[in-house]
């Protein structure tokens, strides 16, 4: 289900240059003024009325402090804000490096100062950068189609998808979505799923699982690319990973540059759904040509793109999945249901009691307090249980800011 009105809507445009500014110093390297940002507009996000002044903004949500509130005036005054458009031609190509799957702020900024500014500029000048961090050329390959946002009901058709396949290969193991999903947001930039075996606690019978998973779903079609590769699945999708090589005009390195560790317990991947699985409504279409600003590649880099051009075809979306054992379930909830945010402040919080929180568990020292019950690991630390939906950034601020330290 989206939601077409209510506050977010009303409050687009508010929502739309905090979102630009969050960008604009993310690739910047600034972090903590991004992070400010970011912590308004979820705010912003969550509210279900019309901001109608920057003083009102600040007094009644969460994250908004004078500098911003004063922002959020200028520009429900005058429908801008000063400078926000004015972006740096390195900015700009930062922005458009990291947007590919694969490459990190810090690789992006090493090749706007070596001047740099496609993927064909690196490809040519560069390509060990490619040969190293081959997954990168599946992100410029699909490079738009991964800037798509994904709405829930799609999010839920390759549940479906996989729930299906899953229960061929082993009706015991079971399947969870979790990410942006699991926090109630209308869309997601990719889909996170968690794994789990009632009452397994062996991570190599788990990933045997998935192995088999993730090739009868890439032998249905499904699957588009593997993003990591073991000796099993590298003989199955050679072909493949040569010609993604043989397509940019790169040198193939050989199976051991490729392949990595024998057992996965996380994969990556990209997959399509057929029309007859999935197909948005003309409503749904509309809201996410609105809402949704898709990354184009540069001209010079057009000729890899393998992003969905015609109408009639779904694009090529980003999946992921992960494991857990049984006994920590909870803790594993936990992770991947996010938001970053969240998991850093509520670990930062349990260190500073005495214990170290992880995807595994809560601990003392070596000694496991808890990992299966996630309401149990929130009362050892004298928190409310929080609900998915208000794990969103900063919103949990409001429901703990009267706890007992």
């Amino acid at each position: 289900y989206v939601s077409f009105d209510g506050g977010a809507s009303d409050n687009k445009l508010l929502i739309d240059i905090l979102k630009t500014l969050s960008k604009k110093y993310k690739v910047k390297g600034d972090t903590f003024r991004a992070r400010g940002y970011d912590l308004a507009k979820s705010s912003i996000e969550k509210c279900n009325f019309r901001i109608t002044s920057g003083e009102q903004a600040q007094k009644e949500l969460a994250n908004i402090g004078p500098s911003i509130g004063s922002k959020i005036q200028t520009i429900l005054d005058t429908g801008t804000l000063p400078g926000v458009e004015v972006v740096s031609n390195m900015e700009q190509t930062l922005s458009y490096f990291q947007n590919c799957h694969g490459v990190g702020p810090f690789t992006a900024k090493r090749w706007a100062i070596l001047k740099m500014d496609s993927f064909y500029d690196i490809l040519t000048k560069m390509p060990e950068e490619f040969v190293s961090e081959w997954p990168s050329l599946y992100g410029w390959e699909y490079y738009e189609d991964w800037s798509k946002r994904i709405l829930r009901r799609e999010s839920e058709a390759h549940l479906n998808k996989v729930m299906q396949y899953l229960h061929r290969v082993d009706p015991k193991c079971s399947v969870e979505i979790h990410g942006s999903y699991n926090r109630g947001k209308d869309s997601s930039g990719d889909i996170d799923l968690l794994f789990y075996k009632e009452g397994c606690d062996n991570m190599d019978e788990i990933s045997s699982i998935l192995q088999e998973l993730v090739i009868r779903l890439y032998t249905d079609g499904y699957i588009r690319c593997i993003l990591q590769l073991n000796p099993t699945l590298y003989d199955i999708y050679e072909d493949n990973v040569k010609d993604v090589f043989k397509r940019c005009n790169l040198a193939f390195p050989g199976k051991s540059s490729i392949v990595t560790s024998k057992s996965i317990r996380k994969y990556y991947l990209g997959v399509t759904l057929g029309r007859s699985e999935f197909k948005l409504t003309s409503q749904e279409e509309e809201y996410v040509s609105k809402g949704t600003q898709i990354n184009k590649l540069r001209p010079d880099d057009e000729y890899m793109s393998l992003s969905v051009t015609k109408p009639n075809a779904n694009p090529c979306r980003r999946l992921d999945f992960f494991t857990c054992k049984w006994s920590q379930l909870g803790a594993g909830r936990m992770q991947w249901t996010g938001s970053a945010e969240f998991n850093r402040w509520i670990r930062l919080r349990a260190t500073g009691m005495g214990y170290k929180l992880s995807q595994h568990g809560l601990f003392k020292g070596e000694d496991l307090v808890e990992s299966f019950d996630e309401r149990k690991i929130f009362a050892v630390l004298n928190v409310p249980y929080i609900d998915y939906a208000e794990r969103e950034q900063g919103l949990w601020e409001k429901i703990v800011s009267n706890v007992d330290d």
